[in-house]
């Protein structure tokens, strides 16, 4: 988990005399992870790796971003060559096919990461996150009732 402690042995000290805090620490008095005493004034720097940012993200979420646009790539891909596959034979089970995974990859995570990025930068009211919320899980509903209906139906 990001902004927890991480394990006895991954936790460097040292003194700040002035008061001021570096990035990526905090100031401390108590008990510290590794179980010795931390003076008031005494900052704990984390020892994560994922605290190397990239443009204001951490790793961890370019890493989660990457994977996302990922398999959207592979759900359009795979999508279109369904569609492919539809055009070719005129198979209404190849058109649901296409269908499905282009609403359960592609539309799924545009309107996520869209709204995403709408409430988090208060583009968009907040009344509407429920909406929203109810959207997404609809386009992935649809999109599995797509394939399933594609799978099962006989030609």
């Amino acid at each position: 988990m990001l902004g927890a402690l991480p394990p006895p042995g991954d936790v460097a000290r040292s003194l700040v005399a002035t008061g001021e805090v570096a990035d990526g620490s905090f100031v401390a008095a108590g008990k510290a992870a590794d179980g010795s005493f931390v003076a008031a004034g005494e900052v704990a720097v984390l020892a994560h790796p994922l605290q190397v940012g990239v443009g204001g993200l951490d790793a961890l979420q370019v890493l989660l971003l990457a994977m996302a646009a990922a398999s959207t790539a592979l759900g359009l891909y795979v999508g279109y060559q369904a569609y492919r596959g539809f055009r070719r034979n005129d198979s209404t089970p190849m058109k649901f096919l296409s269908l499905g995974l282009v609403l359960l990859t592609a539309v799924t995570f545009g309107l996520s990461f869209g709204g995403s990025l709408a409430f988090q930068y208060d583009v968009a009211p907040e009344v509407l996150r429920p909406a929203w919320q109810v959207s997404v899980r609809g386009s992935q509903l649809a999109g599995l009732a797509c394939i399933v209906y594609a799978l099962h139906r006989r030609p």
